[in-house]
């Protein structure tokens, strides 16, 4: 089967690699392969890796849009819309892409959002999307459970070290509903507690001001924070059943503020989808993705629950 053929529908692979010498191996000729064929590639990487792929390329790496994933992928709910906008610029034409989500030192709400977009790939691109995703995972850096998620959410799976070592099956597209109607963990103390309704709103960013100060969150991110709560409040109002619940606390080198209310998102990948000036649904969740530096959303039908984090 050529090249051409084999990324003329979506494929989403995860490559399992050990060692630099291993990833160059797993994603040069793979890079190579697509520009041959006359292909887009974008390449989404750590800025080391980036460098890496950059020098083994050397010429060839001018026809490769490089993506740094430690700015993307920072709230990897930014991650997908950047793959929606390669297949539109593709036009139409076979491509393919390297993207690197997770990588050893991200924190455990940080993975946990990388496995859900992992997950919501497989419902974000249709079967018919002109795109070869392969994403490499660090097999000597991440901890076990995190190579088997990664064959659970990925439909193929390759091995630049051996011939074949899936030993977790794919879960199928419906992998991404479990986890996104599953609850977020407890945390283990809350500093402040605001039940709000219509008339609250002003209380809400006035709490949060007020948390961000004691908690250290930099002036500059102050007014982004209080923002992206108050847009969450004014949807639970709204969509909620017109009340909800924000809690507030404090963890190491993060303020967290979540919102929770009787609502349900029946669209888990709401908030990843580029949304114009005239469109309602989502376009409050798209603000807070980029208001916010991680954002964790879970729905189901007992409500919604949007915690976001920013960094202290």
């Amino acid at each position: 089967m050529s090249a051409q053929a084999r990324v003329a529908s979506y494929r989403h692979e995860a490559m399992l690699w050990r060692g630099v010498d291993d990833f160059l191996a797993g994603c040069v000729p793979f890079i190579r392969e697509g520009i041959a064929a006359e292909e887009p590639v974008m390449v989404a990487s750590t800025r080391e890796r980036v460098g890496l792929l950059q020098e083994a390329l050397g010429t060839d790496a001018d026809a490769v849009r490089f993506v740094d994933m430690e700015e993307l992928g920072a709230n990897p709910a930014r991650i997908i819309p950047a793959w929606a906008s390669f297949v539109r610029d593709a036009g139409g034409r076979a491509s393919r892409g390297i993207g690197e989500p997770i990588w050893a030192g991200r924190s455990p709400a940080e993975i946990a959002e990388c496995q859900l977009h992992e997950r919501l790939l497989n419902l974000a691109l249709t079967e018919d999307t002109p795109l070869w995703l392969r994403c490499p995972y660090d097999v000597e850096g991440l901890p076990g459970a995190v190579i088997d998620e990664a064959e659970r959410s990925h439909p193929a799976v390759t091995d630049t070290s051996q011939a074949s070592t899936r030993t977790q099956p794919y879960a199928g597209p419906g992998h991404a509903w479990s986890a996104f109607t599953s609850p977020l963990p407890e945390p283990p103390s809350v500093q402040v507690v605001v039940e709000f309704g219509e008339g609250d709103l002003r209380r809400v960013r006035e709490a949060v001001v007020l948390s961000a100060e004691r908690c250290g969150v930099p002036v500059d991110r102050v007014a982004d924070l209080a923002l992206a709560v108050h847009e969450l409040a004014a949807n639970s109002v709204v969509h909620g059943g017109g009340h909800g619940v924000l809690r507030i606390w404090c963890e190491a080198r993060a303020l967290l503020c979540e919102v929770a209310d009787r609502g349900q998102v029946l669209d888990p990948l709401t908030g990843r989808h580029q949304v114009g000036p005239e469109g309602a649904s989502g376009r409050g969740l798209w603000m807070v993705n980029h208001l916010c530096d991680l954002v964790q959303l879970r729905s189901s039908g007992s409500g919604t629950v949007v915690r976001v984090h920013t960094w202290t």
